[in-house]
């Protein structure tokens, strides 16, 4: 991935990619894997489109996110890019349909747990003890489903009044938070969050939390299995596939305030489900089906097909 910025950095980008585009020529290479579609300022690399096959992580984007450049970006590439990795099967037809690809054309993956955080050192400085909370981590956007957390963990603190609830990322919100930024059991970091306490805050709490609203697969979940944490999350895109209902996790009905807080409330007092499920995401990724080293075998046997 190349980077630019500063000014006319746009015009620096593209000036990189033309380079980058000269040494892949010079080198011949067979293959080129792509992880995003290129923007605008890289459309000079499908120069060699033939051999490229490209990750998709959003077979649709996600709610707020949809403007012009992303469904140009989108609809370059899946009209000139031959070949495509899609990382959950709930959406894969849709795609398809969408889009009017071959089903030979699009090959069935899936994520992994975040292993690249065990290298990150923990940065405990206003982290709370062991276990004394559960935590909605990452960018804040209007599908994360925050408008339906937050008014949950009221709930959520009748039942449980020591459980509490950390809101880690940044961004602007949708609807008015003043109230909860006042309440004692809701910690509300509005900023960006370093890998150094993202790990800190993910190693201590009991479990987190995704009520998104629509989604596709989700980093946030393989950053909580990193370190074995169950996840509640609810019934939209392929978070099923990655929680895996009282495996790894819960899953719920999505938009439904009471049966969050319900679903909080009853991993939150039952704290052997809760060591159940952290096993099975042990056994899972660290050496089973869900670990990098078949996807990654999976991924050399596409690579040969292709």
């Amino acid at each position: 991935m190349l980077n630019t910025c500063g000014k006319l950095w746009q015009i620096k980008s593209f000036w990189t990619h033309l380079l980058l585009l000269l040494f892949l020529i010079r080198q011949k290479f067979d293959l080129i894997h792509l992880v995003w579609p290129p923007n605008v300022y890289e459309f000079i690399l499908y120069v060699l489109r033939h051999k490229m096959i490209l990750t998709v992580h959003d077979p649709f984007p996600h709610s707020g996110l949809d403007t012009f450049i992303v469904r140009l970006r989108r609809r370059f590439a899946f009209r000139l890019i031959p070949r495509f990795v899609i990382l959950n099967k709930a959406q894969r037809q849709a795609f398809l349909d969408f889009y009017k690809l071959e089903p030979s054309k699009v090959t069935d993956s899936q994520l992994s747990c975040y292993t690249y955080l065990h290298t990150v050192a923990p940065d405990w400085t206003n982290v709370g003890a062991p276990d004394s909370y559960i935590l909605f981590a990452g960018k804040i956007s209007p599908y994360k489903g925050l408008d339906y957390l937050l008014p949950a963990m009221e709930k959520v603190h009748e039942s449980c009044p020591d459980c509490r609830l950390i809101v880690a990322g940044g961004g602007k919100y949708h609807f008015d938070i003043s109230h909860y930024k006042c309440l004692d059991y809701v910690d509300i970091r509005n900023r960006f969050i370093p890998d150094s306490q993202l790990v800190a805050l993910i190693k201590n709490c009991a479990f987190m939390v995704c009520p998104y609203t629509d989604a596709t697969q989700s980093g946030v979940i393989m950053s909580a299995y990193a370190f074995y944490k169950p996840v509640i999350a609810t019934n939209v895109g392929g978070l099923p596939e990655m929680v895996r209902n009282e495996h790894y996790g819960l899953i719920i009905k999505e938009k439904d305030t009471d049966i969050l807080a319900n679903a909080i409330i009853k991993l939150w007092q039952h704290p052997e489900k809760i060591k159940t499920y952290s096993d099975n995401i042990r056994r899972s990724y660290n050496s089973g089906e869900l670990s990098w080293k078949k996807i990654a075998e999976d991924m050399i046997q596409t690579y040969n097909n292709f």
